[in-house]
């Protein structure tokens, strides 16, 4: 497998185990794969993209859920409810972005009644 370069023609490196293998996605390739192929201008996708976007989603997902579950915890509650990302999404500045898609809870289409729980 080649490496991948940057914008700037550095080289860049897939994160990868000490025997050269990479770590065990949850997320599978393909779904990323065709995600990333939705932009019109995207014909082909190397696999190390993939892998990257792939772990970089992942990490950003635990981090968005843990901080949603710390919210509900706060609550003594052990189930993360909409309102519970929605509160994580306006209160991390991280997050900011996310807050045109989730709406204030109780108070737009997506309520933590209508949602129901995650577990």
């Amino acid at each position: 497998m080649s490496s991948p370069t940057t914008a700037d023609g550095a080289t860049a490196s897939v994160p990868q185990n000490v025997d050269g293998s990479h770590d065990q996605l949850q997320i599978p390739k393909a779904a990323i794969k065709r995600i990333m192929k939705l932009d019109p201008e995207v014909s082909q996708v190397a696999n190390d993209a993939v892998v990257l976007v792939a772990k970089a989603t992942e990490m950003f997902l635990e981090k968005f859920a843990g901080a949603a579950r710390a919210g509900a915890t706060g609550r003594d509650r052990q189930t993360v409810t909409y309102e519970d990302l929605a509160v994580a999404a306006r209160r991390e500045s991280n997050y900011e972005f996310l807050t045109h898609v989730l709406p204030e809870p109780g108070g737009g289409a997506a309520s933590s009644s209508s949602q129901g729980p995650v577990q």
